[in-house]
């Protein structure tokens, strides 16, 4: 059963030399490795990672040259 959220294989390619590799064991093994990839920032890198491909992909620079703060 598929569900709006599973990946296509496009974005597994994008994203699997991303993850520490893992061949999904029990419920709990895989709980435990999400709490610890939390705890030690792989999900922060990732989020990074994709967006500065994101940018790239739109013709941006990686990293944005200025911020705006709007209070």
């Amino acid at each position: 059963m598929l569900f709006p959220s599973d990946l296509t294989g496009a974005e597994w390619e994008i994203l699997a030399p991303l993850l520490p590799p893992d061949l999904f064991p029990p419920i709990t093994t895989v709980q435990h490795y999400l709490y610890r990839w939390s705890a030690i920032g792989v999900w922060k890198s990732i989020s990074h990672a994709l967006l500065l491909m994101a940018r790239e992909a739109a013709g941006r620079e990686a990293s944005p040259s200025a911020g705006v703060i709007n209070s």
